[in-house]
């Protein structure tokens, strides 16, 4: 049996109303309450998704690394081999090398042998010549006994050689009248020329003899040539680039590999729809970002409920697989820098975010001129 007391009408209007008040409030908290629940429900929903976008990107970057490790492993092999083939070229280098001095060394033999028997040649020559102009007098002299003519005959000291000093001088000092024959007529078949001449040829030959200084500096020059030729074709003419991540998709895949040129911003300036290479300002180190032009100087760029229009007119994007473009920005392109996007929008690191903004001339490394990697993908970038 209850121990409440009943209430008066009073008291029971009273109580109604406080309990319709404490009812309403219930509701109230009942509606706020699933209203949150809902709205934790959708916070977990979009967590998930962007902890499943997160975990492919994890395995997408996994993939990558694993690439850039066998091709480190790879570059590494080839470097290895490259160094063991250099270090064969360079023995066979060293041993040519030393052949070559070796024939150096045999032409000098052979050179002075050279000259010895042109030396020898040369006395024999003049032997002869000395012999044959006494044997003409001698004949002369027979003639002239022959025709009785017996009156100034020669003594006969005059009619044979006499043995010259150095120097070809007579035994009584006075030189012969035919000792200088070699130095005013040479020997027709043999074309001797004269000692001093050989000396002064020798010397010539040894002056144009490259030294192994020479032919070292002048192969050094050569390579030095070559690598600076490289340097410059890598700098200013094409530039390999591979792409990084999946913010130009579909245009451009993740390790797809690209020239890049800087040549057609020398004498010209970006062009809308140009897929571009250049260093985010407020990145560090040497990265890269591969981006298309969307706004040029002086344009102005609204993204507004997921599309684009440049000075009022909607852009048209025939390479984007929908017509889709997230964010809100409204600004005009500073003089000298261009706005741009990535194709795949809803991952893209770009223009929409202020810590890339707007990238100046000075930025842009150069244009994505052609993919050459994968091979079944080889052509121009559109």
């Amino acid at each position: 049996m209850s121990n409440q007391k009943k209430l008066t009408p009073e008291e029971l209007t009273s109580y109604r109303l406080e309990l319709a008040k404490l009812a309403a409030a219930s509701q109230t908290e009942v509606q706020a309450l699933s209203r949150e629940i809902k709205r934790q429900q959708n916070v977990l929903a979009a967590a998930a998704g962007m902890a499943r976008h997160t975990e492919d990107q994890i395995k997408t970057e996994q993939a990558g690394l694993n690439e850039l490790e066998a091709a480190s492993r790879r570059a590494m092999r080839e470097l290895a081999l490259a160094k063991d083939q250099c270090d064969r070229a360079m023995a066979a280098y060293n041993e040519k090398l030393e052949e070559v001095k070796n024939l150096h060394d045999r032409l000098d033999e052979e050179q002075t042998e050279l000259l010895r028997q042109q030396e020898q040649a040369k006395s024999v020559l003049t032997r002869w010549q000395q012999q044959n102009f006494f044997h003409q007098k001698q004949q002369a002299v027979l003639a002239q006994i022959a025709a009785e003519d017996t009156d100034k005959l020669p003594e006969l000291s005059d009619l044979k050689p006499k043995e010259q000093p150095a120097g070809g001088g007579t035994a009584s000092g006075r030189p012969h009248a035919n000792a200088d024959f070699w130095n005013k007529e040479q020997h027709a078949t043999l074309k001797l020329r004269p000692a001093a001449d050989d000396e002064e040829d020798e010397e010539a030959a040894e002056a144009q003899k490259p030294s192994t200084a020479k032919t070292i500096f002048s192969y050094l020059m050569c390579i030095a040539a070559a690598a600076l030729l490289a340097l410059v074709i890598r700098t200013w003419v094409l530039l390999p680039t591979e792409v990084s991540g999946t913010s130009m998709q579909p245009t451009l895949e993740p390790h797809d590999r690209l020239l890049t040129s800087p040549l057609p911003y020398l004498w010209g300036e970006p062009q809308r729809g140009d897929i571009i290479v250049f260093h985010p300002p407020h990145e560090s180190g040497d990265a890269l970002f591969v981006k298309r032009v969307i706004g040029l100087p002086g344009e102005h760029v609204l993204i507004e409920n997921g599309e684009i229009f440049i000075d009022d007119k909607k852009l048209d994007e025939p390479y984007l697989p929908d017509d889709y473009t997230a964010g809100y920005v409204d600004t005009v392109v500073p003089e000298r820098t261009v706005f741009v996007l990535g194709d795949n929008r809803n991952v893209s690191h770009d223009s929409r975010d202020s810590d890339v903004a707007c990238i100046g001339y000075d930025e842009i490394q150069g244009e994505a001129l052609w993919r050459i990697y994968p091979f079944e993908s080889f052509g121009r970038v559109e």
